[in-house]
């Protein structure tokens, strides 16, 4: 007897939806029926389907996720009926995921709401010697704009009141997150908001906004800097570039074969003092005048810092 095919049970975006759920919306102490599937499926996305459809998606999720993020199914009986409740098991702490899922409704909500937006009030927290994260005491005030993934770390990016500058905060150290009663908002406010949550989209934000800092005041500039190439292998030594910028970075001057090139990257003038500090050996800041300027002095301030107890240790 021949494979039966199995025929096409639901769309492509009926899948991702139901993903979307999963993995936002559930967690092990958190899972989700088939039947709340089907309903928030046709509340949150207008996708009208049934019980068998979903459940056949579910089980080719699960077999599409292997470890460590998977599709988990547990199974619960009374009698002859059976509950099965779906969950997306992660490595994430549990605290993690339940914030990372109240600020992925907050956000769908104001993504859906065309005259209104709901901003989040939250304690921001640090790690103590002791290990244990304690409360900075000074609650934040933002819109929150996108969650991203950059240096081992999940923050989230959003604008404060009154301003479309940029902040950035891990989110594994956010405590107390409250959302706030929805505002009205005019056309043009939320015409102003979309493009500030587009500038937020774009591919080479995280490359601009390095090591996820930032500074009140400063924008992302064209930044050209002297790069080193490793002695010997000048066709192969700029994989430091590559890693920190992808793709968003530009040769202006030099060939493959020379010791040196020049290159324009699109960079904050904050983060790029860290970057040169990392590579000090290796590039230099040469334009804009100002920021290579700036970089140089806070070279010589650490510099000095870093030394300045020596004399006396010496003494």
């Amino acid at each position: 007897m021949g494979m039966v095919k199995r025929s096409r049970t639901g769309t492509r975006r009926t899948t991702l939806a139901v993903l979307d759920i999963l993995k936002n919306s559930t967690s092990r102490s958190n899972p989700v029926s088939i039947s709340e599937l089907v309903k928030r499926l046709n509340a949150e996305y207008g996708i009208h389907t049934h019980r068998d459809s979903v459940k056949a998606i579910l089980d080719d999720l699960k077999a599409y996720y292997p470890e460590p993020d998977q599709i988990c199914c547990d199974q619960s009986g009374d009698g002859r009926t059976y509950q099965f409740n779906y969950y997306y098991q992660t490595e994430l702490p549990e605290t993690l995921q339940e914030n990372i899922q109240k600020l992925d409704l907050i956000m769908r909500k104001n993504k859906n709401s065309q005259k209104s937006e709901r901003r989040i009030s939250f304690m921001f927290c640090g790690y103590g010697a002791d290990h244990e994260v304690h409360p900075l005491k000074r609650w934040h005030n933002i819109l929150p704009a996108r969650i991203v993934q950059a240096y081992g770390h999940y923050y989230l990016i959003g604008f404060f009141a009154g301003s479309w500058e940029t902040a950035h905060f891990r989110i594994d150290l956010m405590r107390q997150i409250l959302e706030e009663d929805p505002k009205e908002i005019t056309l043009s406010d939320k015409n102003a908001q979309l493009d500030a949550f587009h500038k937020v989209m774009e591919d080479d934000y995280l490359s601009s906004h390095l090591y996820m800092s930032f500074e009140h005041g400063e924008a992302p500039e064209r930044i050209r800097l002297r790069v080193k190439k490793i002695k010997g292998k000048p066709d192969a030594s700029l994989t430091f570039l590559q890693d920190v910028f992808g793709s968003n970075w530009h040769p202006v001057s030099g060939t493959e074969t020379d010791e040196q090139i020049e290159v324009w990257v699109k960079c904050l003038p904050y983060a790029i003092k860290m970057f040169v500090r990392q590579y000090i050996d290796r590039v230099r800041v040469l334009e804009p005048v100002k920021v290579a300027e700036q970089v140089e002095q806070a070279l010589r301030e650490e510099f000095e810092a870093y030394f300045s107890d020596r004399a006396g240790e010496k003494s």
